[in-house]
């Protein structure tokens, strides 16, 4: 729904090697994700998104799934 309101969407993927799919761009760099993204939809909350924290938003509100 958000590729199709025409909102940029970056997927951090570090082991994927191609550089979009399905027109969404694919970043393997961390730092380089975190500094283009203005939003971070994270299925869990991770030490390395301590850095962001203000802008991830998650499902895992306990930090423990």
């Amino acid at each position: 729904e958000l590729k199709n309101k025409n909102y940029k969407i970056i997927l951090y993927e570090p082991i994927y090697i191609k550089e979009s799919m399905d027109g969404i761009n694919i970043c393997n760099d961390l730092e380089k994700f975190k500094s283009d993204s203005d939003i971070i939809l994270a299925n869990r909350i991770d030490e390395c998104l301590d850095d962001v924290a203000k802008k991830v938003f998650s499902r895992d509100i306990f930090h423990a799934n």
